[in-house]
């Protein structure tokens, strides 16, 4: 996208922060001050890479996706506990469209029903879809009646569109540049290969003829490097190098 110009109005002021963004919190910090800007007291933006169109099973993401959410931590549970993905008719629409969805033009579903306990009332979600599968959603999301709320997306639907491109765009080219920053080495790719394999760091000592210490020390710079706290975010997160590297790579570990 080109360079934005400076500028007072919430919309301006989210394009040059992004611009300036180097990291994912920093993309989350200037979301979340736009959405305090105009006002909106609920909205998220998921991130991720979605499962192949025209596949039995519903179309969903094929790795956990990257979130930045003020939704109330109680919606979050419950739309997890309650699997609600599986019935969120704005979410399913999203996957299949280019267009903004608003919430009461696809109908009450369980997911819209339990919203309404959490005071979710309205909102609208903007689907954003990038190449080779990448995928994003930013829903806005409001506490007020029907007629309040579309008043609201209506004088606010143009700056609303473009945050949720400017943000995906901006979040896309960090996770750019942190894939060209994968600094793995030959053993560390190795190591990795086995764990996506789902091998325990035992067994990969046992394999390579090393110890399990070296393993577990193997495992954990490769966490360091990837900036995550666990080996299944590790293989998530270098999968794509993995499978450069060596089409012959196990994924059994994700299906854990």
């Amino acid at each position: 996208m080109s360079q934005p110009t400076t500028g007072n109005v919430p919309i301006d002021r989210l394009i040059d922060n992004l611009a300036n963004a180097k990291a994912i919190y920093q993309v989350e910090r200037s979301l979340m001050l736009f959405i305090k800007d105009i006002g909106v007291p609920h909205a998220f933006f998921h991130a991720g890479a979605l499962s192949a169109p025209g596949t039995r099973r519903i179309q969903t993401y094929t790795k956990p996706p990257l979130c930045i959410t003020s939704l109330p931590s109680g919606w979050e549970t419950a739309y997890s506990k309650e699997r609600l993905n599986k019935v969120d008719t704005v979410l399913q629409n999203a996957f299949r469209s280019v267009s903004p969805i608003r919430w009461d033009e696809v109908g009450r579903s369980l997911a819209s029903d339990i919203a309404q306990d959490f005071g979710l009332k309205n909102g609208v979600v903007i689907p954003v879809h990038g190449a080779d599968g990448n995928f994003g959603v930013f829903g806005v999301i409001l506490d007020s009646g029907n007629s309040d709320a579309n008043r609201f997306l209506d004088s606010n639907k143009n700056d609303i569109f473009l945050a949720a491109h400017y943000v995906f765009d901006a979040l896309t080219k960090i996770e750019a540049n942190q894939f060209q920053r994968m600094d793995l080495t030959p053993r560390e790719l190795e190591i990795l290969r086995w764990a996506a394999g789902g091998k325990t760091a035992w067994e990969i000592g046992e394999i390579l003829s090393i110890s399990e210490r070296t393993a577990e020390n193997h495992l954990r710079n490769i966490r360091e490097k990837l900036g995550v706290p666990t080996k299944l975010q590790a293989v998530l997160r270098a999968l794509p190098l993995l499978l450069t590297k060596s089409n012959a790579v196990s994924v059994s570990l994700i299906n854990e």
